[in-house]
């Protein structure tokens, strides 16, 4: 090769520098405009606030009766730290003297109950707030104390009634909230619902009967979990949007020390879409499992994407709260209708179906522990024996022996025995 050859040979190859260089910028160009096109995906719009809307009235019935507690020694040590295991501190007529005091700070409550509720708020980025939702806790306290002081007095009714506006306050939490939400307003549920059960066998049968028409008007406002987790990831999609419409939404994304490093690696990697595109498919998951009977669901595996797997919760564990929560207030508005028959008919029924032909229900209450059907039920001497079979899906003939807090427990939940 002659030297005009080779120095011909060495230009020619110089233009492919360039080039080269050319399509990596292009490719790298198109990588940054594939990773930051917005997703096209179409949310509903957020939930229209009520008005009026009930949160309002609890948050105002909470600012109250805060105000008044301080004031004085009893309200700073009671319904703040109300406990049922512990005996009732000072006399019935000293709790009953503060009560008629709170009383008027106290009517906001009742007003709330009249109205739909939207609990948590909307932040800009379209995340949920619930900074209002802890204050009700105070509120299901002062509840608490209430249908205590009621019921130490022997006003049975008057005890259930505070009682179930605290089931309903809970009630009120789940609308529009989430699974956070949910499983704030059953903690609230849970903190009223054993003084309920003390009330139940004090009523008449006419307030037997007016205490379970409200109950089974209160556990028709739940939703069921699949459209909680539904809505859970709606809100999820519609701040993920917000803060992809950044500049610097990975920057955001990544923000936080807990984040692993291997998430943040592999977010660096990932486009808007295939963020959405993930997160979306691991909820779908797990809202068509929670279509299915309790006892058919089963966990799903984590999710493959380090990022997706650290911000899709578990949702297994909230499911079984769920789960027992309706249990519980099934088996409550079960036991007020047997109340209410045997008063009436001088015995309780032979099976529950008798509830059904008497006009006490119109329909029986699932047992959401079972494939299908409602509770155990059985006549022991002059009492009944009612239970759900509990989370391990076995009938266990109503020993009561299943405790939540260890895993793999078996046993039955049963009536007034476990809340």
């Amino acid at each position: 090769m002659t030297m005009t050859e080779r120095r011909k040979r060495e230009v020619h190859w110089l233009w492919y520098l360039p080039l080269t260089l050319l399509i990596v910028f292009l490719t790298g160009w198109g990588w940054l405009l594939w990773c930051n096109r917005t997703p096209n995906i179409v949310l509903p719009p957020l939930p229209p606030v009520p008005k009026p809307n009930a949160a309002d009235f609890y948050v105002q019935a909470h600012g109250d009766l805060n105000m008044q507690a301080v004031k004085t020694s009893i309200g700073q040590s009671l319904w703040h730290t109300v406990d049922p295991k512990e005996p009732l501190k000072y006399t019935p007529a000293q709790r009953e003297a503060y009560l008629d005091e709170l009383a008027p700070y106290a009517r906001p409550i009742r007003e709330a109950q009249r109205y739909p509720c939207l609990i948590v708020q909307y932040r800009p980025d379209g995340s949920m707030d619930f900074a209002r939702a802890s204050k009700l806790r105070d509120v299901a306290r002062y509840l608490q104390f209430e249908s205590q002081t009621h019921a130490a007095a022997g006003q049975w009714a008057a005890g259930m009634s505070s009682a179930l506006d605290g089931i309903h306050l809970g009630a009120d939490c789940t609308r529009d909230s989430g699974l956070l939400g949910t499983l704030i307003g059953i903690a609230i549920a849970a903190i009223t619902r054993d003084d309920a059960w003390q009330c139940v066998e004090h009523l008449t049968a006419p307030q037997a009967k007016a205490a379970a028409t409200r109950l089974r008007a209160v556990m028709a406002r739940e939703a069921t979990m699949a459209d909680i987790l539904a809505e859970e990831k709606i809100c999820t999609q519609r701040y993920f949007l917000m803060v992809m419409s950044d500049p610097h939404w990975q920057s955001k994304l990544l923000e936080g020390d807990a984040m692993d490093i291997r998430v943040k690696g592999a977010l660096l990697f990932k486009s808007k879409t295939s963020i959405l595109r993930a997160y979306t498919r691991q909820m779908d998951l797990v809202i068509a499992e929670t279509k299915k009977p309790y006892i058919e669901r089963k966990p799903l595996p984590e999710s493959k994407d380090p990022f997706v797997a650290m911000i899709t919760p578990v949702f297994h564990k909230a499911q079984e709260k769920q789960a027992w929560h309706q249990a519980y207030n099934r088996l409550l508005l079960t036991a007020l209708t047997l109340r209410a028959y045997r008063l009436e008919h001088k015995d309780y029924p032979p099976n529950l179906q008798a509830l059904l032909t008497a006009g006490y229900l119109p329909a029986l209450p699932d047992d959401p522990f079972a494939h299908s059907g409602t509770f155990r039920y059985r006549l022991d001497g002059g009492k009944y024996l009612l239970y759900s079979i509990g989370p391990d899906g076995k009938d266990d003939g109503g020993r009561l022996v299943y405790d939540p807090r260890k895993p793999n427990a078996t046993g039955d939940i049963v009536a007034g025995g476990s809340r």
